[in-house]
């Protein structure tokens, strides 16, 4: 009983500290509510893209119009926020702080804080519960985990993404404990885990199943070999349980963001994704030499430090009595490594073509993380071995090994540090605070083993880790004012002081000159813009309107407007003003000039843009009376050839419901909302209402009251057949893949609280 109660105090004190150290590194931001993190690399941050402008839009809804977005107006011509992992706006503790009404750099500093003491508690548990030692070890993992550099670095670039590396820790010890055990408690914790994960980072999730799918295999094989098959059956039974258990509590718990997911799936782009297109940005085979060489100042996803101590201890991880989970952390590591370095090797071209999942993973170098951890996890068995008290005796050419490789650690990152150092600045020498706190734990470690001082030895190393990692966690970020974050770039200041009908056109800039955050700001609606998770029929569609011609996936649509496949072939590309007058475009902007056009009119210019107006635009809502069905893929070839402003074309087979009278009307919007619109319009004659706004399944439309289906028009935008005369239209984004999803979730909800409460009593 006294051991559980010295324990449970350990437990509580390590808590706490993880707290305050989170704190502590996230202070400058929890103080200051006019500044957000900004990578210091100068190589920008995704807050701008992923992380601002959706959890602003969704405040700018609850606050105007009472609404929880499930539909993003204002980029790539409309995209669904529910259902979609490129938006974590439905991560609780990211949504209920968007409803708050506190400032937003506040609220992003508060995520990471928690996060940062997620992942913290997550590897304190991981290494206490799991690997099985002592406090000094597992407080160890904690602090090494909570400051890694593979969090923090990415931390600056993307807050929702890395919010999801935090979460791994946690969800690898629910999983195990759920599969050791066969606790339908610790079950449950893992389906709410990989739950949040899931709306957090799907990519990651991916890899955790697959990671998960190989232990339950090693445990199965493990026990027949042991047992023999007929009695390890009522084991693997009990492991199925507690498997269907976690799967059904996690699809349950995920349903509303996972249902309309499938349902998206087969319009997506990654569907088509190649080899070389997943392949981009995998780990380059020198940039291994960040595992002890650390720099602020490159590309987060490369970044592979862990610290030197969690180095120096690796190796002696083969003295720790438990060699199963040395074993299987080195496993994770070794597979992690080679499947970073991309094609490189056989391993990651097999991964893609053989495993399900794996082909709609991009950036190979992502799985690092999982490397990291299992460094850090090998290290810090390696920690317990050494202070555990009956732990065998170093002998003196182990002690002549570690002081020899220290010193060569110690000498390669500082001299990597210094010769990879920027001019002016002066992290390098962080390399010599980390080689200071090496020396004084191998001194410490050393007077230990012949003392026998083992607290003064704990709190040296912990103080030298700490001491590593902290200074090199902060120098990722640098405070940048809000106010210079929104600061508009000159072609944004005349694009603002145009008149009040501009908020209901969109605009379209060849090089992405208007941010997400900018146009979420100031209320502008983009025809381009950068997710990851697009719609294939938008982005053919834009890649035909932009004049885009290159081949291959990429986070920007259209891909000229980026640099991940060719950063020069914007330079080629020839807008096509009918095309993208029909996507209700009426102001282009470019860093060059373009040819005037009767169509093209230049209407104001600065040194790095250019604003022209398209005179060919089309109003939001309008209605033709030519429509022509053709069938399959035709409607792309057909779309070059017919005028938006007088004909659609809709993907069906030659039918009943073609139409050929001729008039063009435009359409009054009475309301546009997140999430719904309504329009009334008055037809001449039978033809098509149509929307300019990008067609996504789950759009339903009422006219008069009867419910009438939302068709895909000219290969993108969102059309209603109608009949002549006067009608009024509502549309509304609410897929029916979503409701359901919703239903399961709640039910999911109540059931595990039921089932807590029931067993508990």
């Amino acid at each position: 009983m006294l051991n559980v109660q010295i324990a449970g105090r350990q437990n509580q004190l390590a808590l706490v500290l993880l707290a305050g150290l989170a704190i502590l590194l996230m202070a400058p931001y929890l103080l200051n509510a006019q500044v957000v993190m900004w990578p210091r690399s100068g190589l920008g941050s995704d807050l701008v893209t992923y992380n601002w402008p959706p959890f602003e839009y969704a405040r700018q809804s609850w606050q105007n119009d009472q609404q929880i977005p499930l539909w993003w107006g204002t980029t790539m011509g409309g995209i669904p926020m529910i259902g979609n992992p490129g938006v974590r706006l439905f991560y609780p503790p990211l949504l209920l702080l968007a409803m708050l009404p506190i400032p937003v750099p506040l609220a992003f500093a508060l995520i990471n804080t928690f996060h940062l003491w997620l992942a913290g508690a997550g590897a304190y548990g991981l290494a206490r519960m799991l690997l099985k030692t002592g406090y000094t070890a597992a407080l160890f993992a904690g602090i090494a985990i909570l400051l890694m550099p593979r969090i923090s670095s990415n931390m600056v670039g993307d807050m929702g993404y890395t919010a999801g590396l935090c979460w791994v820790p946690l969800c690898i010890l629910c999983v195990r404990l759920a599969l050791e055990r066969h606790s339908w408690r610790w079950a449950v914790a893992a389906g709410v885990a990989l739950a949040v994960l899931y709306v957090l980072n799907l990519f990651v999730l991916i890899y955790i199943v697959f990671f998960m799918g190989l232990y339950v295999l090693y445990q199965w094989l493990n026990v027949v070999f042991h047992h023999g098959v007929h009695q390890a059956l009522p084991r693997i039974a009990k492991s199925v349980g507690a498997l269907v258990l976690l799967a059904v509590a996690a699809a349950g718990l995920s349903a509303f963001h996972l249902l309309p997911l499938i349902s998206y799936l087969p319009y997506q782009t990654r569907e088509a994704m190649t080899l070389a297109d997943a392949n981009y940005l995998a780990l380059p085979l020198p940039f291994l030499v960040n595992v002890i060489v650390p720099t602020p100042y490159q590309f987060p996803e490369w970044e592979a430090y862990s610290g030197l101590l969690p180095l120096i201890f690796l190796p002696l991880s083969l003295r720790h009595p438990n060699r199963r989970e040395v074993y299987i952390w080195l496993f994770v590591l070794i597979f992690a490594l080679l499947f970073s370095l991309g094609s490189v090797t056989p391993l990651y071209t097999l991964m893609f073509e053989l495993v399900p999942g794996f082909s709609l993973l991009r950036v190979p170098a992502r799985i690092w993380i999982f490397a990291s951890i299992a460094i850090i996890m090998l290290a810090a068995l390696s920690v317990d071995a050494l202070v555990r008290p009956r732990s065998q005796p170093v002998s003196r050419a182990s002690w002549q090994l570690l002081f020899a490789s220290s010193g060569l650690l110690i000498l390669f990152t500082v001299a990597g540090r210094f010769l990879t150092r920027r001019p002016g600045e002066a992290d390098w020498l962080l390399g010599l605070l980390a080689s200071g706190g090496v020396l004084l734990v191998i001194a410490a470690l050393r007077r230990w083993h012949s003392s026998g001082l083992a607290n003064r030895f704990a709190i040296v190393l912990l103080i030298a880790l700490t001491v590593d990692l902290f200074p090199l966690a902060m120098a990722f970020a640098a405070p940048l004012p809000v106010d210079r974050l929104f600061t508009l770039p000159p072609i944004g200041v005349s694009l603002n002081q145009m008149t009040d009908d501009a908020l209901m056109y969109r605009t379209y800039s060849i090089r992405r000159e208007i941010r997400d955050h900018h146009a979420v700001a100031n209320h502008w609606q983009t025809a381009d813009g950068l997710n990851s998770f697009q719609f294939a029929p938008y982005s053919r569609y834009m890649r035909l309107a932009s004049g885009c011609v290159l081949d291959g996936v990429a986070a920007a649509v259209p891909p000229c407007a980026s640099n991940e496949i060719e950063p020069d072939a914007y330079l080629e590309a020839v807008p096509d003003m009918d095309l993208l007058g029909a996507l209700n475009v009426r102001y282009v902007i470019s860093p060059f000039a373009l040819p005037e056009t009767d169509q093209l009119k230049l209407v104001s210019a600065s040194d790095d843009a250019r604003l022209y107006e398209n005179k060919a635009v089309l109003p939001r809502t309008y209605a033709v009376g030519r429509v022509e069905p053709v069938p399959d893929q035709a409607v792309w070839y057909r779309l070059e050839q017919i005028n938006p402003a007088q004909q659609v074309v809709i993907e069906r087979s030659l039918d009943d419901q073609q139409v050929d009278n001729d008039f063009f009307v435009p359409a009054e919007i009475q309301a546009y909302r997140p999430n719904d619109m309504t329009l009334e319009v008055d037809m001449p004659d039978s033809g098509m209402l149509v929307i300019a706004d990008s067609w996504v399944p789950g759009w339903q439309a009422m006219v008069d009251h009867e419910p009438k289906p939302v068709l895909r028009v000219n290969g993108t935008l969102r059309g209603v057949l109608l009949d002549a005369g006067l009608h009024q239209v509502t549309l509304t984004f609410a897929p029916e893949p979503f409701k359901v999803g919703l239903i399961l979730t709640i039910l999911s909800g109540l059931g595990i609280i039921m089932g807590f409460w029931f067993f508990r009593r």
